[in-house]
């Protein structure tokens, strides 16, 4: 009974990385995604009676993960998540959900800026990155030229954009 308490006792809290993503309502790959723009670095464990190190998320990570995810699932960015989240929160700036759908100063302040970058970007005509794509129209282009209201996005190589405006 003794080697049966010391086995449990041994084994490591929290939940391997693997069971997280074969749970989760989103891809293999979105997962990873999501760990890297969270910033979750998973620890390294070993179980008793393993070879190999196993990846492992502590209760507080997991959740984090479950959040994002279900907001990922529901059609939402990983890249307007990362924009929530590493925001800071003070009494002025919280989220659109805590504000009911209100609009902070500084939701105001990014906007503004993209549109900024937009313009900007389109009237030099000067190659963007995807990363700066993906900022700036506010999704990460999945095609090799992408609408987004008014602006069309054009992949010229790997990692080289430009942006037009659609003239209507």
């Amino acid at each position: 009974m003794t080697d049966i308490t010391a086995a449990v006792e041994a084994q490591p809290s929290g939940q391997r990385l693997s069971q997280w993503i074969e749970a989760a309502p989103i891809g293999k790959t979105a997962a990873y995604e999501l760990l890297k723009a969270l910033g979750i670095t998973p620890a390294k464990t070993r179980f008793p009676g393993s070879a190999a190190a196993v990846s492992m998320l502590t209760a507080e990570q997991a959740a984090i993960m479950d959040r994002a995810a279900e907001q990922v699932a529901a059609g939402r960015s990983i890249a307007e998540l990362t924009a929530i989240t590493t925001r800071p929160r003070t009494a002025v700036n919280t989220t659109d959900e805590a504000q009911g759908g209100k609009v902070t100063a500084q939701d105001q302040a990014a906007l503004l800026a993209r549109l900024e970058a937009a313009e900007r970007a389109i009237r030099s005509g000067l190659p963007l990155t995807t990363g700066e794509v993906t900022w700036i129209m506010g999704a990460r282009p999945g095609a090799a030229t992408v609408t987004r209201g008014r602006i069309i996005a054009t992949r010229h190589g790997r990692n080289v954009w430009s942006l037009a405006r659609i003239e209507s």
